[in-house]
């Protein structure tokens, strides 16, 4: 692993989130990450948060996650 993965504010798993919208769209998306432990990248631009998306493994390093990560 590496600084920028190790970082949860870049990278972090699924379980630890908690997003909210009106029409359950994210809800959705988030709970099937969470039932696949997936890990979620949060692209920042500006100082801003633009983006985030589930990964697999580090767009840095290429650290591959794991469930015992």
């Amino acid at each position: 692993m590496c600084d920028y993965c190790s970082d949860l504010r870049y990278v972090e798993p699924a379980h630890y989130l908690s997003i909210r919208d009106d029409n359950g769209v994210l809800d959705d998306w988030l709970q099937e990450a969470r039932n696949e432990k997936k890990y979620i990248h949060f692209i920042y631009k500006d100082g801003q948060l633009y983006a985030f998306d589930v990964i697999e493994q580090c767009p840095t390093c290429g650290y591959r996650f794991t469930e015992k990560d």
